[in-house]
């Protein structure tokens, strides 16, 4: 049985698009490609069958 996924929280995309504090962006982008390699690893374990 696959993991759950989990959902990126739009606040995840609202900090990384934050131009005013520069922090707060790179939190945004870290936390966003934690997610995305979180995808992968995912994929890479339960790949679908074509």
């Amino acid at each position: 049985m696959n993991a759950p996924v989990r959902r990126v929280d739009v606040g995840l995309a609202r900090d990384a698009a934050e131009t005013e504090d520069r922090g707060r962006s790179e939190q945004g982008l870290a936390a966003m490609f934690g997610y995305g390699t979180e995808l992968v690893a995912r994929k890479r374990a339960h790949p679908r069958p074509m």
